[in-house]
């Protein structure tokens, strides 16, 4: 500033401030998901832009949550909007699939819609909605 670059001094100050206030903002995006993946809130995460958060490299995360939202569906017996979103949203995604332990887990996923239960399908057998839904808030958190 002594030099006469005050008004670049300045300037940079305010970059790094609003540097500081997005990243703040982010954060507070970030636990919000967070406290709403725990919660099962999948509608209100729908509306908040995940994928600013998440990016297109989260790809494999952008399925586990769309999994776990879809198997909540299968067990709460809304098979038809089950199937739209197997549809819509999981489909796109299913090269994801080929990267979990179970390589039959998107055939097991399908295999749901004529299911009375999510617990049918083999890869599903020790599915619980709630330990589900913690260890998806903890990947997101470590992300």
């Amino acid at each position: 500033q002594s030099e006469g670059y005050t008004a670049s001094s300045l300037t940079l100050q305010d970059e790094a401030q609003v540097q500081l206030q997005k990243r703040g903002e982010m954060h507070d995006k970030a636990q919000q998901v967070y406290d709403l993946i725990v919660r099962g809130e999948w509608a209100a995460i729908s509306k908040i832009t995940t994928k600013s958060i998440l990016g297109r490299s989260n790809r494999r995360f952008l399925y586990a949550m769309y999994r776990q939202e879809y198997l909540e569906l299968i067990s709460r017996g809304e098979n038809e909007r089950a199937f739209s979103f197997l549809h819509k949203k999981l489909k796109p995604l299913e090269a994801q699939s080929k990267a979990q332990a179970n390589k039959n887990e998107f055939a097991d996923l399908c295999y749901l819609l004529t299911c009375k239960s999510v617990h049918d399908a083999p890869s599903f057998r020790n599915w619980d909605a709630a330990t589900a839904r913690d260890k998806l808030a903890e990947d997101f958190k470590s992300m």
